[in-house]
């Protein structure tokens, strides 16, 4: 895998790409657009270089999930908060009880923001519980890492 094949995400051809931050600070190439990233590439030297050089000539670096909440729709949210709650079920049904109850302390909010979907989807309150589900996410995957189950 040469690093020259990818100089589209850098060299102005493709300004919609930009270096994207995700969960546990791993950098990566992400079309703010289609929201597709490159995690395919698994030469992780290759993907430094990459992002190296997409930084080196200043494309923007995002907090992923910022800009998944500026993304989301009503649909993925709900998406979202079922995920999350069927990683809940999984963490405490195949973990130790203090794992369990973590994650359904980390997600206790879950109900609540479903309610406020349902009542008020508009743009602001959307954007809110939908950092808020990133963040329970996150949390969620630290949790998950923690526990051997992620």
């Amino acid at each position: 895998m040469n690093v020259s094949d990818y100089a589209h995400l850098w060299d102005g051809r493709s300004r919609e790409w930009v270096v994207a931050r995700f969960a546990g600070g791993r950098l990566l190439p992400l079309n703010a657009v289609t929201g597709e990233s490159f995690v395919v590439i698994e030469d992780d030297h290759v993907m430094a270089q990459i992002v190296e050089r997409m930084l080196g000539v200043g494309r923007p670096l995002v907090e992923y999930g910022d800009w998944w909440a500026k993304q989301a729709t009503v649909l993925e949210a709900r998406q979202k908060i079922e995920t999350l709650t069927q990683r809940v079920w999984r963490l405490r049904t195949r973990t130790d009880r203090a794992t369990g109850q973590e994650a359904q302390l980390i997600t206790q909010e879950l109900p609540a923001l479903l309610a406020e979907l349902n009542a008020t989807p508009e743009a602001q309150a959307l954007r809110r519980v939908a950092r808020q589900l990133w963040r329970m996410h996150e949390q969620l995957l630290e949790l998950e890492q923690r526990s051997g189950r992620g």
